[in-house]
């Protein structure tokens, strides 16, 4: 039986006001909104974070910008993004200066020769996708904490997929 987005939705963020805080943090990049703080998707794997990311690069196409953690190597490539993904990054490889500079939207010195060095001034928003929740402060205060507890009883290797058929549909939910 293929799974709805809103069956999905509730199960993988099941506290209404922390859905509701995704969908308009979404919202607000796609549309170029900038959120003030980093949105931190956390959960034991096999919960959906990472399909939830997949689904949103679809969503927001070539203004979506996945980033493993080398966020100093990225700086050139993330801008004129409007959201970036950040998957299990926070585990060593993030400069978390950067990072805390981006969401706060600071101008950043990007290195580079001549013309190509330059100052980074457009920031897309920050999704974070973690298994713990990460244990720096600077992060932490800086970040709206989405808790995704839940774990399938049998994982659905086809669920990006099913869901992915669904796209218009789940762009609808979130410019609700």
């Amino acid at each position: 039986m293929k799974t709805t987005w809103k069956e999905f939705i509730e199960w993988a963020i099941p506290n209404e006001i922390e859905r509701e805080a995704f969908r308009v943090f979404v919202k607000n990049a796609i549309t170029g909104v900038c959120n003030d703080k980093a949105m931190l998707l956390f959960g034991s794997g096999a919960n959906g974070k990472s399909v939830l990311a997949n689904l949103l690069c679809n969503i927001v196409g070539e203004s979506g910008f996945v980033d493993s953690g080398w966020i100093s190597r990225s700086l050139p490539l993330i801008e004129g993004t409007r959201i970036m993904f950040i998957d299990d990054g926070l585990n060593g490889l993030v400069n978390y200066d950067i990072l805390e500079g981006i969401i706060d939207k600071s101008p950043i010195y990007i290195e580079g020769h001549g013309e190509y060095a330059r100052v980074l001034t457009d920031f897309p928003s920050i999704i974070i996708v973690e298994n713990k929740l990460p244990k720096f402060d600077g992060v932490l205060s800086r970040s709206f904490i989405i808790n995704m507890p839940n774990i399938p009883e049998k994982p659905n290797p086809q669920l990006l997929s099913e869901l992915i058929e669904d796209l218009d549909t789940i762009k609808e939910w979130f410019l609700a």
